[in-house]
Formats: structure tokens, C-alpha cells, sequence
């Protein structure tokens, strides 16, 4: 946890949180000896498995085949009760839970938050930059020489902008490091909260949705050029990244822990779900998007319009919804267009 963005709130003491937390928990401790087992539990963090450690916690809500797989140093793990016999990898005390991400997102929810932006610092204080007028500066913001903010912009508490950058009006970073000379265009929201909801499946109220606090930040390479409108979420537990010299055009969309290589070009609209992989050179048209946990290889396309719900290898062009080898698609394209003539033709008679 990067102490310049987030507020640490723990440890947190398990018993205490289940009967304080709101809408109540759903852990299903039945067992006699977990009344004394959670009087000692002090959680120091929830993280993912291959973080944790000792005094941890995480959660497990896989297949059977992978939850005989799983592994992991923390102390302990939240699961359905119907897994619980399958974590055979798993040493430390298991916790079973009818809804295991929502309780694990209970947990992190109270152990973090985002840093005060206060004490605010004063555009004066940081040499070479220049202001306009009614921008917010955190604590322990660092902005280097010649970089110019623009009117009614937010830089969170703990941001670093490199030297030589230009940040548009009405933009906000949080959580975030950015290298030197870098564009970000007007009304940009990078280093916010990603997309990560748990099913609630609470007697006490009727289902909800429990969003994830994300405790991971934003990393933007040198000579970063980001359009107007564009949104960058920050990582779950570690970090989205920008490689050097990517271009990403207005209202573009990029989920968590996304990884963009060198010399990327993403054209306007492009939405790219969380915790996918571009390799360098890669080039994604107007409107193409990628489904999460989706890979784009070096030197690959994804043609405008198109979306893709597997891996594109690198040098690769494909294209289509859902997307596939331009070539392939073109024949299939054509043969359609052959099958729509022929039953005109039948019509006709």
C-alpha cells in the first residue's frame, strides 16, 4: 500500500467488524471452535494471494479443479462452505462465507481509504509550474519543472507529474505517477476507482452489489499522450500502466490493472476491460474494445467497431464482433452477401 495516496485503518479485528459491519456479514461460522479462533483474529491487510502474507486475508471463489490448485502465504481465506474440503494447498485458518468477495470487499473497505487531500499545497510552492486559476493540489503532490495545469484540475494526494507535461481543464488524478512530457487532455479522470463489484446475498436486505476499494495506483511512461475525456482506472492491488510513447485518443475507457506496452495508438472510444495485456506497437480503431483478461499481442490490430473475447496474436489483425482473423471474417462477410443475393433472387421468382 503506497502511504502517499491511501490512509491505512486497521488492523481490523474480525469479531468487532462482524458485529459492526453494516447490512451484516454473511460468514457462516459454524463450527464450535471459531468463537475463540475469531477473538484472536487481527487482519492486518486483504490482498491478493500471491501478496499476502501471514496476517492477511484473502478470498477464494474459483472452480473445484482450481480450488485444489490454490495457494497462498496468507492466514487466512474466506470461501463457500461447499469448497472448503477442496483447499488442499491452502495451510492457513479457513473461513467459510456464503458470499466470500463481498465479505472480503467488506474487509477491505474498512481497512482503506483515500488520502485527504489536505493540507493543500500552493501552486507557488512547486518551481517552474505553472497554474490556472482554481486548481486543487494535494499533499505530497510532486510536479516537476515547465509543466503547465489546467483551470479547475484536481492532482490527488501523492501524485507525481513529471516535468515538461501539459494537463488539460477540469482533469483530476488520483494515485497516479506520470512521466515527462506527457499530454493529458481536458476533463481526464485517471488513477479513479476501477470496476469490481461482489454479489451481497444477505438475509438482512435484498441483494446489492458491494464495490471493491482499489488500494492499486496508475503508472504513465514518458511521452504519453492521453485525448479529453479519457478514463484510466487505477489497479485493484498493484498497477494499471501506460507504456512510453502510447497515444490514447478522447473518451477512451481503461479498466484496472490493464497493462498498455510502448508506442501503442487506442482511437476514440475505445473501451478496454480490467486486467488486460497489450504488447508494444499495438493499434486498436474507433470503438474496439476488449473483454476482460484478453491479450493483445505485439504489433497486433483491432479494427474499428470490432470486440474480442479471446487472445489476438502478436502481428495479427483481426476484426469483427466477436472478433476474429480480418481475412476469415472478410469470407464469411462476402459469403453472407452471396446468401442474401441468392434469396433475393429466389424471392423475386
Amino acid at each position: 500500500m503506497n502511504t502517499k495516496f491511501y490512509t491505512y485503518k486497521g488492523p481490523c479485528i474480525l469479531a468487532e467488524f462482524m458485529a459492526n459491519v453494516p447490512g451484516g456479514s454473511e460468514l457462516e461460522l459454524t463450527l464450535p471452535q471459531h468463537d475463540s479462533v475469531l477473538a484472536d483474529v487481527h487482519i492486518a491487510h486483504a490482498c491478493a494471494p500471491h501478496l499476502a502474507n501471514e496476517a492477511d486475508i484473502v478470498y477464494f471463489s474459483g472452480t473445484v479443479n482450481q480450488a485444489r490448485q490454490f495457494k497462498s502465504r496468507a492466514g487466512y481465506c474466506l470461501v463457500h462452505p461447499h469448497l472448503i474440503n477442496q483447499l488442499q494447498g491452502f495451510s492457513g485458518v479457513v473461513l467459510p462465507s456464503l458470499a466470500p468477495k463481498a465479505d472480503f470487499a467488506r474487509i477491505l473497505n474498512a481497512l482503506y481509504q483515500m488520502r485527504s487531500l489536505e493540507p493543500l499545497q500552493s501552486p507557488t510552492d512547486f518551481t517552474g509550474v505553472r497554474c490556472a486559476p482554481n486548481v486543487v493540489i494535494g499533499a505530497q503532490a510532486v510536479i516537476g519543472k515547465n509543466t503547465h495545469i489546467g483551470a479547475n484540475s484536481v492532482i490527488g494526494a501523492g501524485v507525481s507529474i513529471g516535468e515538461n507535461c501539459l494537463i488539460g481543464a477540469g482533469t483530476v488524478i488520483e494515485a497516479t505517477i506520470i512521466g515527462d512530457n506527457c499530454v493529458i487532455g481536458h476533463n481526464s479522470v485517471i488513477g479513479s476507482n476501477g470496476f469490481s463489484t461482489a454479489h451481497s446475498q444477505s438475509k438482512h436486505q435484498p441483494q446489492t452489489q458491494i464495490s471493491l476499494f482499489h488500494m492499486g495506483d496508475v503508472r504513465v511512461g514518458d511521452i504519453v499522450h492521453i485525448g479529453s475525456n479519457a478514463t484510466i482506472d487505477r489497479g485493484l492491488f498493484e498497477s494499471t500502466y501506460i507504456g512510453a510513447q502510447t497515444h490514447i485518443d478522447n473518451l477512451v475507457q481503461i479498466g484496472h490493472n490493464t497493462h498498455i506496452g510502448k508506442n501503442c495508438s487506442l482511437a476514440a472510444q475505445v473501451g478496454i476491460s480490467g486486467s488486460c495485456q497489450l504488447g508494444d506497437n499495438v493499434k486498436m480503431g474507433g470503438k474496439a474494445a476488449l473483454a476482460d483478461h484478453v491479450n493483445m499481442g505485439a504489433s497486433s490490430i483491432l479494427a474499428a467497431g470490432s470486440a474480442s473475447m479471446r487472445d489476438i496474436p502478436a502481428g495479427e489483425m483481426w476484426s469483427g464482433v466477436p472478433a476474429r482473423p480480418i481475412k476469415r471474417h472478410m469470407r464469411e462477410m462476402a459469403s453472407l452477401r452471396q446468401l442474401a443475393k441468392g434469396k433475393k433472387h429466389d424471392s423475386d421468382k
